[in-house]
C-alpha cells in the first residue's frame, strides 16, 4: 500500500493560477483542471441538479438562467450547454470570473456556435445579476 501523501508543507502556499502568471500559464492550468473534472466526472452532480430544476420548470415560457461565478475554463457551462441542447431545454448561461484572462480562456475554448455569455466580473457585477428563476 502506498504511503499517505503529506500536504502539510503546502499549507498557505498560493496556487500558481491565483497569483500573477502569464496568460499561457493560466490557460494551461485551467485546461488541466478541466481534464481533471472530466476524469473525475465532477460535472455529473451539477448536471443532475440542473436536470431536476429543468424538470420542475417544464412548461414555463422562460429559459433557465445559470450563472457560474468563478467560471475559470468554462467547462461546466459548456457541459450544461451540451446537455440542454441534447434535451431541448432553453437556457441562458453566463460565465463570470474576476480574472480577465480566465474569461479570455473560456471564450477561446468555446465553439463559435456557443451562446454562453462570458464576462469579466467584479463584486459590483454580482449585485446586478438577474434573479434566478428556479
Amino acid at each position: 500500500m502506498a504511503e499517505p501523501i503529506d500536504f502539510s508543507a503546502t499549507r498557505g502556499l498560493e496556487e500558481c493560477m491565483d497569483g500573477p502568471c502569464s496568460y499561457e500559464e493560466l490557460r494551461d492550468c485551467l485546461r488541466h483542471l478541466a481534464w481533471l473534472n472530466q476524469l473525475t466526472r465532477a460535472h455529473r452532480p451539477v448536471l443532475q441538479w440542473v436536470e431536476r430544476v429543468a424538470d420542475s420548470q417544464s412548461g414555463r415560457d422562460r429559459p433557465l438562467r445559470i450563472v457560474d461565478v468563478g467560471c475559470g475554463y468554462g467547462d461546466m457551462l459548456r457541459s450544461i450547454e451540451r446537455w440542454a441542447s441534447q434535451r431541448g431545454v432553453a437556457v441562458e448561461l453566463v460565465g463570470a470570473d474576476v480574472n480577465a484572462n480566465a474569461v479570455r480562456v473560456a471564450r477561446e475554448a468555446s465553439p463559435a456556435t456557443s451562446r454562453i455569455t462570458w464576462v469579466h466580473a467584479t463584486c459590483a457585477f454580482a449585485r446586478k445579476l438577474p434573479t434566478p428563476i428556479w
